[in-house]
């Protein structure tokens, strides 16, 4: 059944999840480069859907830190349609505290000479070092540690989409993940079989709903299809990935408009 929503205000859309959500790699070669929530807002007013987007994806977020921050990422903005994309760092083995890992892969909130300095000559050696040993680690530990554990992942993502649509009946978007590139799979050998049981339960989550307006939108179908060019690193879009991705989610919210 199509949703009635009125003409005389913007569709508003939330965009909640990690850093895939909010980063483009290769970055911005131009103007029309955007992440997929400005290629869905984009292709929504094309089709004269006006649209707001709230984007609030986070750097190395998950899903856990997303629902304690639900009040303030996504209810104050009333959402019609609301957007999740986790399941990423939740799947990589427990190798190190997830604050050290965190403190040594973010550089872009330092504005100091001395947190240049520090980044250059500490942090980034030190992760060097700490990406060899997790590569040494991850096979080690085989499937016995995960940053969050499947069924804890499972739990969370069900409290986010329930106190979602028990708000204001939204319509959830859930995004899958990518199949791990190259680079994942150097690092952290086994992410194969991590991401097969990652997609596995977020399809059940989805279904667990029974819910035609809880959707699991496969995105990494897509990306797979559009060829290596989708993702440059195998864990981020690439500008192409995000316009795959953005007329994906563009396409679902237009039949749930009726307007597909």
């Amino acid at each position: 059944m199509a949703r009635t929503v009125s003409h005389e205000r913007p569709l508003s859309v939330v965009v909640l999840g990690n850093s895939v959500a909010v980063l483009s790699i290769p970055g911005r070669t131009g103007a029309d480069d955007g992440t997929y929530a400005e290629v869905l807002r984009d292709r929504l007013a094309a089709a004269g859907v006006p649209v707001r987007v709230a984007q609030e994806g986070r750097w190395f977020d998950f899903a856990v830190k997303g629902f304690k921050r639900y009040q303030e990422s996504v209810r104050r903005h009333l959402p019609d349609v609301v957007v999740l994309q986790y399941g990423l760092n939740e799947s990589q083995p427990w190798l190190l505290p997830v604050p050290v890992v965190r403190h040594l892969v973010t550089d872009h909130e330092v504005a100091t000479r001395t947190g240049q300095l520090y980044r250059h000559h500490v942090a980034y050696p030190v992760w060097r070092r700490i990406r060899t040993y997790r590569r040494w680690a991850a096979p080690k530990v085989g499937m016995r540690t995960w940053q969050t554990t499947p069924r804890r992942f499972g739990e969370v993502m069900k409290q986010l989409v329930r106190a979602i649509r028990y708000d204001s009946r939204p319509l959830v978007l859930v995004l899958d993940v990518n199949a791990p590139g190259e680079v994942l799979r150097h690092f952290l050998p086994g992410m194969d079989e991590r991401h097969a049981v990652v997609q596995r339960t977020l399809r059940e989550v989805v279904d667990s709903f029974a819910d035609p307006e809880v959707r699991l939108v496969e995105a990494s179908v897509a990306c797979a299809q559009a060829g290596d060019d989708a993702s440059a690193d195998g864990m981020h879009y690439s500008p192409l990935g995000h316009r795959v991705v953005g007329e994906l989610l563009a396409d679902e919210v237009l039949a749930w408009l009726g307007r597909g």
